[in-house]
């Protein structure tokens, strides 16, 4: 079994555009998201104009955790706030985002090469476990920021919110979701500052390639954003395809 040697973390407010930059990333790395729980898939309108991928039914909860159980697994409770559960035997972990479970299987991460998409406050909480730790091979992290950097915010994170609500609004998402992404925002950059003091985390402030910008022009903004990332971080290249392989991107 290929074990990952090398993780790339990207975080950032909602609708910044973390996802779009998976067509950035190469083809052989293994993509780590989130089965997100709920009671029924998220309508396109709802979702950008995208379909609700990682959808999976919130009574999957007590149904997988009942059978790992019976399978002679066992929950740990990790953390109460955020809520993070972990089967050790399994590994797999539920954890509770805005009041959502989701779910994410770490049994089989067969790949040298991973991108990851995880809430902040939980992976703090799960890479304080070693040997969950030690399942992402060497880290690197990215933190995507609309606006100033965040040390220099002070705590005030009102622009924050103002322009995470406008880059989600852009994007296509309704205002029950707009509202839920601004109102955590306090709780994620307390984990973000977190990764930027102890992780070696490096922050790309004043982000100029949010969401709604890949909607015209796909490959030429993705080609763009890659520039900007390799710009500050140049060893960030071993997880991007090359600018020849981004152009083929079918334009949306």
């Amino acid at each position: 079994m290929i074990m990952i040697q090398k993780t790339l973390m990207i975080f950032g407010p909602g609708g910044i555009g973390k996802s779009s930059l998976d067509d950035i990333i190469r083809r052989d790395a293994l993509r780590i998201d989130p089965y997100r729980l709920r009671e029924k898939p998220r309508d396109s309108k709802e979702n950008g104009g995208k379909p609700d991928f990682f959808y999976a039914h919130r009574n999957l909860y007590s149904e997988i955790s009942s059978a790992f159980i019976a399978l002679g697994d066992r929950v740990e409770r990790l953390s109460a706030k955020p809520v993070v559960e972990w089967f050790p035997k399994t590994r797999t972990t539920f954890f509770s985002v805005r009041g959502e479970w989701q779910c994410l299987l770490l049994g089989s991460l067969n790949a040298q090469f991973a991108k990851a998409e995880i809430f902040a406050p939980a992976v703090n909480v799960l890479f304080q476990q070693q040997n969950i730790r030690q399942l992402f091979g060497n880290v690197s992290i990215l933190i995507l920021n609309p606006g100033r950097s965040l040390r220099e915010c002070n705590g005030n994170y009102d622009s924050l919110k103002k322009s995470t609500a406008k880059n989600c609004k852009m994007a296509g998402r309704c205002d029950k979701e707009i509202k839920k992404r601004c109102d955590f925002i306090d709780d994620e950059v307390s984990v973000w500052l977190a990764m930027l003091d102890t992780c070696d985390a490096i922050e790309f402030s004043e982000w100029r390639f949010p969401e709604h910008v890949y909607k015209t022009n796909r490959a030429l903004m993705l080609i763009e954003a890659r520039k900007t990332l390799l710009s500050s971080a140049p060893s960030l290249g071993v997880f991007f395809k090359e600018e020849d392989e981004i152009r083929v991107v079918v334009e949306p």
